[in-house]
């Protein structure tokens, strides 16, 4: 039998598919690239809300420094008024207005804000709320500025001319709140110290002039260059740096608007009782013996002169308080203006800048200030302010006397300031 012829072995050889692999291979590259396109649409995407959010955070910011601009502005230019006059709403000490449908320079409606004054009348903090009125978008930011207060009398006598002092003026002052001028206080010693400073802008030679006897108990000073003649006259220190600034008086909107009620003569023994309220009148007249009471809160706005003479008086009662604003001229002689609360701070004169003239004379003896930055004031022959005075020039002269009330600096009036001193900014 015959061997069977042995093949040689040939192994057998796969074949190479390498279609599956190249299908795996686009399936993972289109996966990758579809999500670096999610990614990068999903960081468009975002980056889209980060900057619509920015733009809206710095748009609320805006908004609310808006806000203390118009109480910048109502303090420049309205003197510092926060009524219902210019859309204002009172509540107690503080003050809010709000803005709605506030626009850009394109009238594009951005949004609102509601500004609030807190404390106006002295140490303001002012309270700013922005917001952004786009839809979803809910931003808001909030600014805080402080309005320091500065007392708007800080000195007894303050003017921007001369000061002209002769035959036996002097100048002192006392503290209100410790009770009558040169008042008993027993082992503390009266009630009269040596602080009726004297304050004057000009820069002249006789800046502040003073003849025969007069004594400045206190601060003299006169603006760069300006000349105290009688420095020896002079307790405190005497220097030249003075540089005050003297707003105009602004008569409130809730008085100016008023009809006038004409004439207000008091006179023959009459009495006459003012209310609190508002009040305007052409003209002031009281005299022979004619008596005009002021009860409670008073405001009066005279458009001409006030005079008071043959022993008129206006009196102030017991808890009463009076803002009096004068176009005119203002006379008061006697007791003509009897501040029966002995508080000056509860009586204050405001001369408008058309006010020329305010004369105190013959024995007048007035607690109250007087700021009339504009005005000639003459006080004389033993009259006497217990309080300060502003005035566009002064003359003291024969035996008047200013006792400067030292608790104006703690109870105001205050400066109309326009200085915002920023707290902080929140978001």
């Amino acid at each position: 039998m015959m061997a069977k012829e042995l093949k040689a072995f040939r192994p057998i050889r796969c074949r190479k598919k390498t279609g599956g692999f190249a299908l795996i291979t686009m399936v993972v590259m289109t996966w990758s690239l579809f999500s670096i396109s999610a990614s990068y649409l999903t960081l468009s995407v975002q980056e889209r809300q980060d900057i619509l959010a920015s733009e809206n955070a710095l748009k609320a910011q805006a908004l609310a420094e808006a806000g203390l601009e118009e109480v910048l502005w109502q303090y420049e230019h309205k003197n510092g008024d926060f009524s219902a006059t210019y859309g204002w709403s009172v509540s107690g000490n503080d003050v809010t207005k709000v803005a709605s449908s506030f626009t850009d320079n394109s009238g594009n409606v951005i949004g609102s804000y509601s500004v609030t004054v807190e404390s106006y009348g002295g140490n303001a903090l002012v309270v700013s709320t922005g917001t952004v009125s786009a839809a979803g978008t809910g931003t808001t930011a909030q600014v805080k500025a402080h309005v320091p207060a500065l007392p708007l009398f800080g000195s007894g006598l303050l003017s921007d001319g001369q000061i002209f002092m002769k035959n036996d003026a002097f100048t002192d002052s006392y503290d209100s709140s410790l009770g009558a001028y040169n008042a008993s206080l027993g082992s503390s010693g009266n009630n009269v110290f040596q602080n009726g400073s004297v304050v004057t802008n000009s820069t002249e030679s006789d800046a502040i002039l003073m003849e025969n006897d007069v004594m400045i108990k206190g601060d003299a000073t006169t603006g760069p260059g300006g000349v105290v003649t009688e420095p020896a006259q002079v307790t405190g220190t005497i220097s030249h740096d003075a540089n005050e600034t003297l707003d105009p008086v602004t008569v409130p909107g809730s008085l100016s608007g008023l009809s006038s009620g004409g004439g207000l003569i008091v006179k023959n023994n009459d009495i006459v009782n003012l209310y609190e309220g508002n009040y305007k009148y052409s003209s002031m007249a009281i005299k022979n013996d004619g008596i005009l009471n002021i009860n409670g809160a008073v405001n009066i706005y005279i458009t001409g002169e006030v005079m008071t003479q043959n022993d008129g008086r206006l009196i102030l009662l017991p808890g009463a308080s009076l803002n009096l604003y004068v176009d005119g001229k203002i006379t008061v002689k006697n007791d003509g203006f009897a501040n029966q609360t002995l508080i000056p701070s509860l009586l204050k004169i405001y001369g408008t800048p058309t006010m020329a003239e305010i004369v105190l004379q013959n024995d007048a003896s007035i607690h109250g200030v007087i700021n009339a930055p504009n005005a000639a004031l003459t006080i004389k022959n033993d009259a006497q302010l217990f309080g300060a005075a502003i005035a566009g020039s002064m003359t003291l002269e024969n035996d008047a006397a200013i006792h400067y009330d030292e608790d104006l600096q703690d109870s105001g009036p205050w400066k109309n300031n326009h200085e915002l001193k920023w707290l902080r900014r929140t978001q």
